[in-house]
């Protein structure tokens, strides 16, 4: 018995080893990605890194989409936050997983899709959170105090933002930041 214990030690190293060159991480979009052929991919949307070759990742994107809408992607049936709105030659190449309906009865199926982008990502949303945070304390509490994500819904912040985002100087892409951040931090209704 005393000469099984080394080999069990080896071979949980090898196990260990194995499975951490093959784990796949999660990396987010910096800005938003407008790619030629493929749509468009949200600022701070997580991807599952696949792959890393001459500059360009190869990268899943995971979630959900209504039966009937095929070109976009949300992370969730009840937060319809767009994770990519896809070309229609795209689209084709989603992959269909199961289906499932949502608590309105209406039919939803899980999806993935996996492609190629430039290299531009992080590893962590926080740097992007900061960054909207500081976006919103300069430009909404210009009128009123600066709104907290947890006051609202996923699903209503980007109206929101969209009717407030007129009334302010910030870009279009400082205006899509500021969605993403109160979007994946708002409350769960």
């Amino acid at each position: 018995m005393k000469h099984l214990y080394p080999a069990l030690t080896a071979l949980a190293v090898i196990v260990l080893s194995s499975s951490a060159q093959a784990a796949v991480h999660t990396v987010y979009t910096n800005h938003t990605l407008a790619l030629p052929g493929v749509g468009t991919i949200p600022v701070a949307t997580p991807l599952q890194e696949l792959g890393n070759s001459q500059g360009k990742l190869k990268v899943e994107i995971t979630g959900v989409q209504p039966n009937g809408n095929h070109r976009a992607i949300f992370k969730s049936a009840d937060q319809r936050i767009v994770l990519a709105a896809l070309t229609p030659e795209m689209a084709e190449r989603i992959t269909a997983g199961k289906s499932f309906t949502d608590a309105y009865g209406k039919p939803w199926r899980h999806v993935s899709l996996t492609l190629q982008i430039p290299d531009d990502v992080t590893a962590s949303q926080q740097p992007l959170w900061h960054q909207a945070e500081q976006l919103r304390d300069t430009a909404c509490s210009v009128c009123h105090a600066a709104p907290q994500p947890g006051q609202l819904s996923a699903n209503a912040w980007p109206a929101t933002v969209r009717s407030m985002g007129g009334r302010t100087t910030l870009s279009q892409d400082e205006l899509h930041l500021l969605t993403a951040y109160y979007q994946y931090n708002a409350a769960q209704h």
